[in-house]
């Protein structure tokens, strides 16, 4: 059975997850190569902001001290900090 091009978009949309489908679903592509296109789109851009996000953690932590207080930078050096 060939399927047209509207239902091979529906069943990719289906098997899209939940984060993707809420972007993708109301542009209501029905090109497939390019609903695949927009998609991969998608995924870049959540592994962007996910590697953004993850970034922020670690310079975060980097700047705290094992007591919660905030180091403060001072002209691009670390100040270092004694219990």
């Amino acid at each position: 059975m060939v399927a047209s091009e509207y239902e091979r978009c529906i069943r990719f949309e289906d098997g899209l997850r939940d984060n993707l489908r809420v972007l993708i679903a109301p542009q209501r592509e029905r090109e497939f190569s390019v609903l695949v296109e927009k998609v991969k789109i998608v995924e870049d851009v959540k592994l962007m902001e996910r590697s953004n996000r993850d970034r922020e953690r670690v310079m975060q932590r980097l700047w705290e001290t094992p007591s919660g207080r905030v180091l403060e930078k001072d002209y691009g050096l670390f100040e270092v900090w004694v219990p």
